[in-house]
């Protein structure tokens, strides 16, 4: 499990511009909609369980983002990747300037650079 977390914190990374981060974390939260309230105050309909995934390092710039004409792309120090942890595919990605505290997710946030 820790490795494919890492994989993917990787992946991320390095497809918004920093192959070497500065620190990858995660944590398991078993619902989903829990999880985005806590870490962005967002709402999804999907309880499923998840990992949340943060990454710093930055500056991350989203280049395959769609963003309307004139406008920039997202932009920060830090990513927040947000995988199903059954199949482990992608459900929520965000750049911002700030980072989330995984520790009101969970206490048990492990390390994915170790």
């Amino acid at each position: 499990m820790r490795a494919k977390l890492r994989a993917l914190a990787l992946q991320a990374s390095s497809a918004n511009g920093v192959p070497s981060p500065k620190t990858m974390l995660a944590v398991y939260s078993p619902d989903h909609q829990a999880a985005i309230k806590t870490i962005s105050g967002d709402i999804v309909y999907d309880h499923a369980p998840v990992y949340v995934i943060e990454v710093t390092g930055g500056p991350f710039t989203c280049n395959s983002c769609s963003v309307p004409l004139g406008g920039s792309p997202p932009h920060g120090n830090a990513i927040t990747l947000t995988v199903n942890a059954q199949t482990f595919q992608g459900t929520d990605f965000g750049i911002g300037p700030n980072v989330p505290d995984l520790t009101q997710i969970s206490s048990d946030v492990v390390d994915l650079a170790q």
